[in-house]
C-alpha cells in the first residue's frame, strides 16, 4: 500500500490507512503481557516457606508454558511470602522457584482451565543452587476462590466429535444446556444460526456471548442476540458458565454465559479444515393426506446446508510473532410450508417461480 503526503495542503487520503496499518504492525510486534486479559484469563498464586515453615520473600517464581508468546512470565514473593502470577492464557505450564541459598523447586505439568486461580505453595530447603526438586505427581489442583461453575469442552472434545462446528451444536455438549425447539441442531442439519440457551431454569434472554471475554451481543430487545458469527474452528475451548447465583458480576446477567477461547498461533505451523453439507434429497417428505386436505401444498424443511472452514497458525518470527488465520463460506436455505418466492415484489399479485400469475 502506497502512502501519500501532500505537505502543502491536507494529508493525502491514502495516507490514513497506511499510517494504521503500520500502527497496528508495531504493536502486534511486541509480545503484550496482559493480551489474555478477560474473564478468560487464568493465574496462578500460593505461599512460599522455608522447612521450618517461616515466608520467604525475595522468592523468583516463574511460569512457562509454550501457550506464552514470551515463554515465561514470573513474579517475586513479597514480605508475605506470598505471589500472584496473573493473566494467563489457558494451557499447561511449568513453575518454577529460586532462591539463593536453597534448592530450586519446580511444578510441572499443572494444567490451567480458563478463569481458574491455581494455588500452588512451595517449600525451599537449604541447598546449593544446582539442587533441583522437581514434582511431578501431584494432587489435583482446585480452584478455592472461585465459587463459579463451568463446563469446559477442550479442543480435543471439539474436534473428536462428529458434528458441526457451531456454537448451537456444541450446546448439546454441554449436560442440561436447553435450546429453543425450532433451533435444534441434530448432526449439523440446522446450520449456523443465533440461538439462545437456558440452564437450570434461567431465562434464555440472559444468555451472553463472549470471544475471549468480550461480549458481541447486540443491545436491542434483551440483549442476548448476535449479528456477529463467531468461527467456531477458531476455539481453543469454549467454556460454559452455569448459572449458580455466583455469576461473576462482569456478566451483568445471571444466564448462560459462552466463552469462546481462540486458537493462536505458535512456533510451529498447524492447520484444520473442515466441510460439511446436505440438501433436500437427504431429508425425509412427511407430507401426509391429512396435510394435504388441510391445504397443505408443501412442508417445511431444508434446501441446502453448508459450510467451508479452513484454518491456519504458525510463527512469523519464532518466540516474538505468531498468525492465525481463518476463512469460512457457510451459508443454509430452508423452505417454510406454503409459503413461497414472489419473483415480482411490491404489487398486488403474487408471481410464482414459473411466471404465471397467481392470487392476490
Amino acid at each position: 500500500m502506497r502512502a501519500h503526503l501532500d505537505r502543502s495542503g491536507p494529508v493525502g487520503i491514502t495516507t490514513i490507512p497506511g499510517a494504521f496499518l503500520l500502527v497496528c504492525f508495531i504493536v502486534m510486534s511486541f509480545p503484550l503481557a496482559a493480551y489474555a486479559q478477560g474473564t478468560s484469563a487464568a493465574s496462578i498464586s500460593g505461599l512460599v516457606t522455608d522447612a521450618s515453615g517461616a515466608v520467604l520473600p525475595g522468592v523468583t517464581v516463574e511460569a512457562s508454558s509454550p501457550v506464552l508468546i514470551e515463554k515465561v512470565r514470573s513474579a517475586v514473593t513479597d514480605e508475605r511470602g506470598e505471589y500472584r502470577i496473573v493473566e494467563l492464557r489457558p494451557g499447561t505450564y511449568t513453575v518454577a522457584f529460586t532462591l539463593g541459598g536453597f534448592a530450586s523447586f519446580k511444578r510441572e505439568a499443572l494444567e490451567l482451565p480458563p478463569s481458574f486461580n491455581a494455588t500452588v505453595n512451595a517449600q525451599l530447603r537449604l541447598g546449593t543452587i544446582e539442587e533441583n526438586v522437581t514434582v511431578t505427581g501431584a494432587s489435583p489442583l482446585v480452584d478455592t476462590q472461585t465459587v463459579t461453575r463451568q463446563t469446559v469442552l477442550p479442543k480435543a472434545l471439539l474436534d473428536a466429535v462428529p458434528s458441526a462446528k457451531t456454537l448451537l451444536s456444541y450446546y448439546a455438549l454441554t449436560p442440561a444446556l436447553q435450546s429453543p425447539t425450532n433451533a435444534q441442531d441434530v448432526g449439523g442439519s440446522k446450520g449456523e444460526t443465533s440461538s439462545r440457551a437456558s440452564l437450570h431454569g434461567s431465562k434464555q434472554g440472559d444468555t451472553k456471548m463472549m470471544l475471549d471475554g468480550m461480549s458481541f451481543n447486540w443491545f436491542e430487545g434483551e440483549g442476548s442476540g448476535r449479528t456477529f458469527f463467531v468461527n467456531a474452528l477458531t476455539a481453543q475451548e469454549i467454556v460454559v458458565d452455569t448459572p449458580t447465583g455466583s455469576t461473576s458480576a462482569e456478566y451483568t446477567s445471571n444466564g448462560v454465559v459462552l466463552n469462546v477461547i481462540p486458537r493462536e498461533g505458535g512456533n510451529r505451523f498447524s492447520g484444520t479444515i473442515f466441510a460439511s453439507g446436505t440438501n433436500h434429497n437427504l431429508q425425509a417428505d412427511n407430507m401426509s393426506d391429512a396435510l394435504k386436505n388441510a391445504g397443505a401444498i408443501t412442508n417445511s424443511g431444508t434446501r441446502r446446508v453448508y459450510d467451508l472452514n479452513a484454518v491456519f497458525a504458525g510463527p512469523i518470527v519464532a518466540d516474538k510473532l505468531w498468525f492465525m488465520t481463518a476463512h469460512r463460506r457457510w451459508g443454509r436455505q430452508e423452505r417454510v410450508a406454503n409459503l413461497f418466492h414472489d419473483l415480482v415484489l411490491n404489487d398486488p399479485f403474487f408471481t410464482p417461480a414459473d411466471g404465471t400469475n397467481g392470487r392476490p
